[in-house]
């Protein structure tokens, strides 16, 4: 949607299917915690389920999630005036800054905030690791420890908890490259 002009979109809601309704009205405890960590990356975040429909640790998980969407999106969105004005997307594939890059024009679950954050959400409960393509340039994980150089898939370990953020880095110097 943002391609298209709308740049204040949203993660859908989540729901339980029909069947699942009829037991439990709740989504999976572990999925609604993924389903935040995506939300909370998007322009605009709305609960379709309220943390407190779980427990206290989903309630800080959340108030966490919101904290993450000010330190990532709204300081973004704060950058991008200027871009927004003239129709950019905030939230864009991974192919914008480099519609030639046959690879990036593959992927369907990564994006950018910007042109300098890139997200690889978590979508299905369970997952230990996944596969991220970093587009050209050189991307930093989000505690700046680890470089890795673009154009290239790696595996990366996923805990519960992890959302994998990586910051676009114009660095001069000595860098550990993963």
């Amino acid at each position: 949607m943002g391609i298209l002009g709308y740049p204040f979109v949203m993660a859908d809601g989540i729901y339980p299917s029909e069947e699942d309704a009829n037991d439990d009205p709740k989504i999976p405890r572990s999925l609604y915690i993924r389903w935040l960590q995506l939300a909370s990356l998007f322009p605009a975040m709305k609960y379709s389920t309220t943390p407190w429909t779980y427990d206290s640790e989903v309630v800080k998980i959340a108030q966490n999630m919101s904290s993450l969407h000010r330190k990532y999106v709204t300081d973004e969105i704060d950058n991008m005036k200027k871009e927004i004005l003239s129709g950019s997307p905030i939230i864009r594939p991974i192919w914008w800054n480099d519609p030639l890059d046959s690879e990036a024009l593959k992927i369907e679950d990564e994006f950018l905030i910007g042109d300098d954050i890139l997200v690889a959400p978590v979508l299905c409960e369970g997952v230990t690791s996944r596969k991220v393509y970093f587009p050209d340039g050189l991307w930093s994980f989000e505690n700046g420890e680890k470089f890795i150089e673009g154009n290239t898939w790696i595996e990366i370990p996923i805990r519960s908890h992890d959302i994998p953020i990586f910051t676009k880095k114009n660095v001069v110097g000595s860098l550990t490259i993963f």
